[in-house]
């Protein structure tokens, strides 16, 4: 499993500049969407520090 660690405030940022909504920007960083405002999301909270991170299973 993939997650993109970002805190709030950038969430708000992200938001703000892409006019979306708080359950679309969860849904994007932890890759359960794969749509272009998705991948336009995760890109933003790369670029803004964002951390990405994966999960090993055993």
């Amino acid at each position: 499993m993939k997650t993109i660690l970002v805190n709030y405030g950038i969430k708000k940022e992200i938001m703000a500049a892409l006019g979306c909504t708080y359950p679309t920007i969860k849904t994007a960083l932890n890759y359960k969407s794969d749509t272009a405002l998705s991948s336009k999301i995760r890109e933003a909270a790369l670029n803004k520090g964002g951390c990405l991170v994966e999960s090993i299973n055993n």
